[in-house]
């Protein structure tokens, strides 16, 4: 397009208004109508000047789209690994947790992680424990293992000193004692005390291999509530496939004892 500088500099007239004439119709083609739909190329918007009304959401190309969602989410920048969560207003925000995993102590529990992971984390525990009940075995009668009936339990009432007697075989899925206790119903209110021993092996090997003893335990009992005396004591060393021969005998009389109960994982 010409300038005024350049139509000065022209000799001849008519070739000046031949080339104004050009530029009006130039001008006429190329300007933009308020009506008119015309593609922008190669332009800049600046954001802080100007405003983009009515963008659609099939105005952003499909491979700057992250979801199907038609709306723009905006939110609050959170810092490295931090897990992000939906506020009221839409927005994506911080939830303040880190995905950085680590291991949980018994007292950080409640403290240094949400409660919903700390229920999580206890019922995964509970759910990884394994359980198993030993009746009696043997005891102070020749005719039965269980003498006595307490309610619908049937029990084994050894007398001091004498002994009673449990035999198990130690699961093949085990890995760690959890806890074994012997239930009993006491027939009265006072304080238990029993003796402990056990013998257990794997085939092939001396059945008195495994040997461990625990000598005046106590346990506090209510009449007829029924109760737990531990023998994890005796039951320390044993491993994955051992056959158990696990005795008790005390100088409380007339323990009613119902049976052993293991819990493992």
């Amino acid at each position: 397009m010409s300038t005024i500088t350049t139509l000065q500099n022209t000799d001849t007239g008519s070739a000046s208004l031949g080339v104004i004439n050009t530029n009006f119709n130039n001008l006429n083609t190329d300007k933009i109508e308020a009506t008119q739909t015309v593609a922008l190329t190669n332009k800049t918007i600046d954001g802080d000047l100007n405003t983009v009304q009515d963008l659609p959401y099939s105005a952003i190309k499909s491979t700057s789209r992250s979801g199907l969602d038609v709306t723009v989410i905006t939110g609050t920048k959170g810092s490295t690994n931090e897990l992000g969560k939906f506020n009221a207003d839409g927005d994506l925000i911080s939830a303040g947790m880190s995905t950085t995993t680590t291991t949980p102590t018994s007292a950080s529990l409640n403290t240094t992680i949400p409660t919903s992971l700390a229920v999580y984390n206890a019922i995964q525990t509970e759910l990884s424990q394994k359980h198993f009940f030993v009746p009696v075995t043997g005891g102070n009668t020749v005719t039965s293992a269980y003498d006595t009936v307490v309610g619908h339990f049937v029990t084994n009432t050894p007398d001091n000193a004498q002994n009673l007697y449990f035999n198990f075989k130690i699961p093949d899925n085990y890995t760690a004692l959890t806890e074994a206790v012997i239930v009993m119903i006491p027939d009265t209110t006072e304080t238990v005390q029993y003796d402990l021993n056990s013998n257990y092996g794997q085939v092939g090997e001396l059945h008195t291999i495994g040997a461990e003893s625990v000598l005046d335990a106590t346990s506090s009992a209510t009449i007829n509530v029924l109760l737990e005396c531990s023998a994890a004591g005796v039951l320390v060393g044993v491993t994955a496939g051992d056959y158990v021969g696990l005795r008790i005998n005390s100088n409380t009389t007339t323990l009613q004892i119902i049976g052993l109960a293991i819990k493992y994982t």
